[in-house]
């Protein structure tokens, strides 16, 4: 909590400090002396102003743009990337090795009567983006007509872009798959399962022999990298399994595009941007700590699709389109 409080306030300053930058060149530029002329209208130093409309794969975004010369546009910006929810699903599984769906339906009606949960062996999970940014642009035309131009600058937003989560009509199998391993360690340690008053109470032996000969029950992602140790995910202290992918919070950006005047008096203006965002090696972690991306091979099914995914994204294509209209 307190790593994700600073990361915050370090996003905070890096695009303060970014916004304050480009604000104090407006009155610098146009500051006069007894000693110094003032500066000439064709130097064109924030003779306008632009608000756009954005769209695109960044998200929904808001920008103000203003000249800081003849061939160089300044850009300033928030981009919000409204969530959507796209579903993924895996296995639960007991012991080792893989279980037939009726020896897994047999200890699961066991498992009904020690915790008074019904476990369903498929657990569905839902992914969505949690992705926003402030941005600071800088457009460069090099071209006398000024259509084309060429973009540099950065993106500023948290760690996490994307995130998992169990359904909530899981939670009940994965609380009972909590209580079971609760249990299954306990009599693995040949443990009392409940201590009241000083007297504990145990389950009879031939439960005891079923519970240890099943094993412990988790969800199989993959191996450990370099070694033939499987990683197995279990809940959290809240029943839930989670995960999120971390990139870095300041993101160079880099890109071109072109722009094209829509109206008869040349001050609304239709825009196309295509760039890249450099967000760095991404991580995606668990919620007991584990990094999918780093720590983590030969991870099978849709839970390796996604991985392989986040691991090949080490740039985030950007593709939107601008309506902008001068304000002055």
């Amino acid at each position: 909590m307190m790593k994700g409080k600073a990361n915050t306030r370090f996003l905070y300053r890096t695009f303060g400090v970014a916004v304050a930058l480009a604000f104090c060149l407006a009155p610098v530029s146009g500051q006069t002396t007894d000693s110094t002329p003032a500066a000439k209208p064709d130097n064109n130093i924030f003779t306008h102003l632009d608000l756009g409309v954005t769209l695109g794969t960044d998200g929904i975004a808001l920008d103000l743009a203003a000249p800081i010369g003849d061939y160089v546009q300044m850009r300033l910006g928030f981009a919000y990337l409204p969530p959507f929810r796209m579903k993924t699903a895996f296995s639960a599984q007991l012991g080792d090795e893989p279980v037939s769906s009726d020896k897994f339906d047999k200890m699961a009606g066991m498992m009904k009567d020690l915790t008074g949960y019904t476990v369903d062996q498929n657990i569905d999970m839902i992914a969505e983006p949690t992705f926003w940014n402030g941005k600071l642009l800088f457009d460069v035309f090099p071209f006398q007509k000024k259509n084309w131009f060429f973009t540099a600058g950065i993106y500023v937003g948290p760690a996490r872009v994307a995130r998992a989560y169990n359904t909530t009509e899981d939670m009940p199998s994965l609380m009972a798959m909590s209580m079971y391993n609760n249990i299954y360690d306990k009599v693995l340690n040949e443990e009392p399962i409940i201590t009241y008053n000083g007297t504990g109470i145990e389950l009879p032996p031939a439960v005891n022999d079923k519970i240890l000969s099943a094993g412990r029950m988790s969800v199989p992602v993959g191996y450990y990298r370099g070694t033939d140790e499987r990683y197995r995910m279990v809940p959290n202290e809240e029943g839930m399994v989670k995960a999120e992918v971390i990139a870095n919070i300041v993101r160079p950006y880099v890109g071109f595009g072109y722009r094209l005047p829509i109206s008869r008096d040349q001050r609304t203006l239709f825009c196309f941007n295509a760039g890249v965002l450099c967000w760095g090696d991404p991580k995606l972690l668990t919620h007991d700590g584990t990094d999918l991306v780093h720590d983590v091979d030969r991870i099978q099914g849709q839970i390796g699709k996604y991985v392989d995914i986040v691991t090949a994204m080490k740039v985030y294509p950007i593709l939107n389109v601008t309506f902008s209209r001068r304000l002055f």
